[in-house]
């Protein structure tokens, strides 16, 4: 797999992968030390907002292939009846 920008140098799959991994490792802290924070504070109905997403998300993906529309909403009866 070449980069997209040349380097002059060829990237290892591991390299790769552990720099991947270092981008989702800092994402991950910053969601958690800054975002959620931030959306406590927010007194934000987050259940609401989840659906709200997860609504939107089987929208696009229903756009992009038809049959995940069906899968996303199986998914979210399934997590609407865990939580009750």
């Amino acid at each position: 797999m070449k980069p997209a920008v040349s380097t002059g140098r060829t990237l290892s799959p591991l390299s790769i992968t552990r720099k991947t991994g270092e981008y989702i490792d800092h994402h991950v802290k910053e969601e958690e030390d800054e975002m959620f924070p931030k959306a406590r504070k927010a007194d934000l109905d987050l259940e609401a907002l989840g659906r709200r997403i997860s609504t939107r998300k089987a929208q696009l993906k229903a756009r992009l292939r038809p049959d995940a529309a069906a899968r996303a909403s199986a998914s979210r009866k399934s997590a609407a009846k865990k939580r009750n």
